[in-house]
């Protein structure tokens, strides 16, 4: 989420020149559209910042998300580049650079219509969660604003900073505060059954994305059933 009121300095990344424009901001990072200075491509610099987050819940955070992402080659979860820290001592990410989020494609197309959506998000994402999955990395926190868009419009997860991943749960830092209710349960996350929590954060996006409401809580996603669709697609 963008905020206005937040100022952090612009990171020096060696090879990439950061363009003028604002960055997508929330509380752990800022997201900056860069141009590669050895291909001139775009990419996203995802940059850290202990101006919100204590450091070490930043060095957890950046652990969690370069080692998942990694491990993850898949065409429908974001690419990490490259990963370090700068001269400065921040924390980043290089990051293919991604046009649109899924807040933004419900907005621009509100009708649905079930084997549309299926075909060109549903199965996509529920593939590469899956495929995670098959690696032991759990998401958990599967939300509209981590489901990015390529010029291709293909879909993509994002933001693994809060993942789990369970073959390696040798820290005692929780991140489980940095859920996104109603996509995530409400059940408290005790490191059981974390798989089980991403499956329900995907339906509740399928429901949310399938509503014509902007729904916000659990019971408006418990109440979405097979019935409840928008306009079915022309022709």
């Amino acid at each position: 989420m963008m905020s206005a009121n937040l100022v952090r300095p612009r990171p020096v990344i060696d090879g990439y020149a950061l363009l003028d424009m604002q960055p997508a901001t929330g509380r752990t990072a800022s997201v900056y559209k860069a141009v590669s200075l050895r291909d001139g491509s775009f990419v996203a610099i995802k940059a850290l910042s202990a101006s919100v987050e204590q450091g070490d819940f930043l060095e957890e955070a950046f652990r969690r998300e370069t080692q998942a992402l990694a491990e993850l080659r898949h065409l429908n979860i974001v690419k990490m580049l490259d990963s370090g820290i700068n001269a400065d001592g921040v924390r980043y990410i290089i990051l293919e650079w991604m046009e649109s989020d899924l807040l933004a494609r419900k907005k621009a197309s509100p009708q649905f219509e079930w084997s549309a959506f299926w075909s060109s998000l549903g199965r996509p994402l529920a593939v590469a969660v899956a495929h995670a999955h098959s690696r032991d990395i759990a998401h958990r926190d599967l939300a509209p604003r981590n489901i990015l868009f390529d010029g291709q419009n293909t879909p993509k997860v994002a933001d693994f900073g809060i993942s789990k991943l369970r073959r390696f749960l040798r820290s005692e830092q929780t991140l489980r505060e940095f859920i996104s209710p109603p996509f995530t349960p409400p059940e408290a996350d005790d490191g059981s059954g974390i798989l089980a929590r991403d499956v329900f954060a995907l339906v509740s996006l399928f429901c949310w994305y399938a509503s014509p409401a902007d729904l916000t809580t659990y019971e408006e996603v418990g109440s979405v059933d097979r019935r409840a669709k928008r306009t079915p697609l022309a022709g």
